[in-house]
């Protein structure tokens, strides 16, 4: 008797329990999975073998598991239904953003940036104004980056002074890697020298990491760094901060150079990084705006291919800041 009853239970969990894996997946509008039936009477048929402990034992896992994954549907459909709040994003696009994954896109399809990133954000404005065509391209990312949980006990302002010391780590720069299409799509060092400087001239005083006590409403910075691509260049990092947004603006303020010509003049390049709190993690979105450029250019014969080249370069910025927050 005792067995009968826990295989019945089984049986009973385990159909509850991908009912609600359908239901919640959207898969079968109230239509259980016929294979997933099968796969509960089969649980229940080989729970009817066992001793009346065991089965009510595989019992409460089935149970305890179905618990988990409707924890982690309604927790995911919490996140998602922050992001549609927030960004303009496709459904699809928000869903990726939703499993961790890093969402792009560029302008020379006509692309509205300003979606894959938060409404009336600094960075919207920015990418509002941002060229298109023979004027130039800009590309956008987004990602959601979770807070560790050594996080949860931080108020509001002191995740944004962590979030914004996390970002200043400039000297952990050095060494990152991203893919290189010269390498074969394969890791290659980006950046070989990175650190501040007292002022734009690159020969400026090497300066140490900054640790803030407070977020500043601006700031502007120097930072040095030698790419192994573009070569040793200066850049000037402006930041303009808000109480829901730490926004900084990068520009070249010498020429870059790909094997010693010029393919982009001083202040023709602007990368930004937007950092923007919500309830589950914080958005990260980065955007790279060439001026007077299309999206490929040819340097002594050789296509270069600008969008790609800073996408997978905002890429590994993305990976570099999601690593500074983790630690």
């Amino acid at each position: 008797m005792k067995t009968f009853i826990a295989t019945t239970m089984v049986v009973l969990a385990a159909s509850v329990f991908f009912c609600q894996s359908a239901a919640a997946d959207g898969a079968m509008a109230n239509v259980p999975d016929a294979m997933a039936l099968d796969a509960a009477h089969d649980a229940a048929a080989a729970q009817s073998t066992m001793p009346a402990h065991d089965a009510a034992t595989a019992s409460d896992s089935i149970v305890q598991l179905s618990a988990e994954r409707t924890g982690s549907q309604l927790a995911a459909s919490s996140v998602l239904m922050q992001l549609r709040e927030v960004l303009g994003a496709r459904e699809d696009d928000m869903q990726k953003i939703v499993n961790g994954e890093l969402v792009s896109n560029d302008n020379s399809g006509g692309a509205d940036l300003t979606a894959y990133v938060p409404v009336g954000s600094a960075i919207a404005e920015t990418l509002r104004a941002a060229p298109t065509g023979k004027n130039g391209f800009a590309l956008a990312s987004v990602t959601l980056v979770p807070y560790p949980d050594s996080w949860n006990h931080m108020s509001a302002r002191e995740r944004m002074l962590a979030l914004y010391n996390a970002l200043g780590r400039i000297s952990t720069q050095k060494g990152i890697t991203y893919i290189s299409r010269r390498a074969g799509y394969k890791p290659k060092e980006l950046f070989t020298q990175s650190h501040y400087i007292a002022s734009e001239s690159k020969n400026a005083q090497v300066l140490a990491d900054i640790t803030a006590a407070a977020v500043p409403k601006t700031e502007v910075r120097y930072v040095f760094q030698e790419d192994t691509s573009f070569g040793e260049n200066t850049y000037r990092h402006t930041y303009t901060n808000s109480a829901n947004e730490i926004f900084v603006e990068i520009t070249n303020c010498t020429p870059m150079k790909y094997h010693g010509v010029t393919c982009l003049k001083k202040e023709e390049m602007r990368m930004c990084i937007s950092l923007y709190p919500v309830q589950e993690g914080v958005l990260v979105s980065s955007a790279a705006i060439v001026t007077g450029h299309k999206t490929t250019v040819t340097v002594v014969f050789v296509k270069v291919d600008l969008a790609d080249s800073f996408k997978r370069r905002t890429d590994a910025l993305h990976a570099w800041f999601k690593k500074q927050v983790e630690e």
